[in-house]
C-alpha cells in the first residue's frame, strides 16, 4: 500500500522544495543537484512512517488477544472453573499488554535509523546523475505540454530594495531618500513562475525523495514484521506467558478459590448425584423382583396339588 502511494506520501509542493533549496544554498543555489535540501527534506517524510508501523503492531495486539479469548474458549474444564479461566485469561493478556512497550519502541528505532543515516549508496536508490535525466524528460515533457512544470504557483517576487528616481540628488536633504526600504513581509515566498533550472532542481529532488522513500520502505516491510514477531509473538509465546502463568496462576494461596465451581455446575451435580441414587433403589428392587416372582409361583403350585 505504501509503495502504491510514493507521490501522495512525498507530499511537497513545488514552492515547499524550491524554499528548502534556497535556505540551504541561498538565492542562487547551486548548479542543478540540490543534495543537501533532499537531506533536508527526506527525515520528516521517514518520520511520517512511524504512525502506521505503530497501527500495525497494534493489529498484531488485537490479533493475538482474539486468539487467545478463542483459544481458552475451547478449553471445556475452564468452564468448570470460571475463576481460573478468568485468571488465565487476564494473564494472557496483560503479558501481551506488557511486552507492547519494547516492542513499540523498537519500531520507533528503526524508524530513528532510517531517518538518521540517509544510504544513497544503496543500489536500490536512483542516484543523483540518473535523477537528473529523469528530471529532465519531465520537465521537457511539461515544457511540450505547457504546462509550465510547477504544481504550485508562487506570489510575486520581493524586492530587496528599490531605487529611488532622484539618485542624481546632490542636495543633502536627498541623501536620506535615495534608497527606499520597503517594509520586509513576514512570510517571503520562492519567486515564481520558476525558471528551466528551478524546474529541474524541483523534479531531480522530488524523484530522488521517491526513490529512497521507496527504499526506505522496502526496509520497514521487511524489518517491522521481523521486530513485531521478535518482541510480541516469539518472546511471548516462549517465555514471558510461562513466566506470567507461573507468577499469577501457580499459586497454592490460590488454589482453593481457582478450583471453586460455577453454582450453576454444584446444583446441577447434587440433581445428578440424586437421580443416580433413586435409579440405583429401583434397580435394586428390579432385581429382587424375579426371587418374589418364583416363591409366589411355587406356592400356587403346591396349593393347587392339595386340592
Amino acid at each position: 500500500h505504501l509503495r502504491s502511494s510514493l507521490s501522495t506520501l512525498v507530499g511537497y509542493s513545488d514552492t515547499e522544495i524550491v524554499h528548502a533549496i534556497r535556505n540551504v544554498y541561498g538565492v542562487e543555489g547551486q548548479m542543478l543537484m540540490a543534495d543537501k535540501a533532499f537531506r533536508h527534506l527526506l527525515p520528516p517524510v521517514v518520520r511520517s512512517l512511524e504512525a502506521p508501523c505503530q497501527e500495525v503492531v497494534g493489529y498484531i495486539f488485537k490479533e493475538l488477544s482474539t486468539i487467545a479469548h478463542d483459544a481458552l474458549e475451547r478449553v471445556s474444564l475452564l468452564k468448570h472453573y470460571p475463576a481460573l479461566g478468568d485468571l488465565v485469561s487476564e494473564t494472557a493478556i496483560k503479558c501481551l499488554q506488557d511486552a507492547m512497550e519494547p516492542t513499540s519502541k523498537l519500531i520507533g528505532n528503526l524508524i530513528a535509523m532510517e531517518a538518521g543515516y540517509i544510504n544513497t549508496n544503496h543500489p536500490d536508490f536512483i542516484g543523483g546523475q540518473a535523477a537528473l535525466t529523469k528530471a529532465t524528460e519531465v520537465v521537457e515533457q511539461q515544457s511540450r505540454k505547457g504546462m509550465g512544470g510547477s504544481r504550485a504557483r508562487a506570489s510575486t517576487p520581493v524586492n530587496s530594495f528599490s531605487v529611488a528616481d532622484d539618485l542624481d540628488s546632490t542636495s543633502p536633504e536627498g541623501v536620506g531618500n535615495r534608497l527606499s526600504f520597503p517594509q520586509q513581509p513576514e512570510v517571503v515566498h520562492a519567486e515564481g513562475p520558476f525558471g528551466h533550472d528551478d524546474r529541474l532542481k524541483i523534479e531531480t529532488t522530488r524523484t530522488c525523495l521517491e526513490s529512497y522513500m521507496e527504499v526506505v520502505v522496502g526496509n520497514l516491510q521487511d524489518s517491522v514484521p521481523k521486530a513485531i514477531m521478535l518482541m510480541l509473538v516469539n518472546c511471548v509465546l516462549d517465555e514471558k506467558l510461562t513466566e506470567y502463568l507461573n507468577m499469577n496462576v501457580n499459586r497454592p494461596d490460590l488454589l482453593e478459590d481457582l478450583l471453586q465451581e460455577e453454582p450453576s455446575v454444584t446444583q446441577t451435580r447434587k440433581r445428578c448425584k440424586a437421580q443416580i441414587e433413586s435409579i440405583t433403589k429401583a434397580l435394586k428392587v428390579l432385581d429382587r423382583l424375579p426371587e418374589k416372582l418364583r416363591a409366589n409361583t411355587a406356592q400356587m403350585r403346591r396349593s393347587v396339588v392339595l386340592r
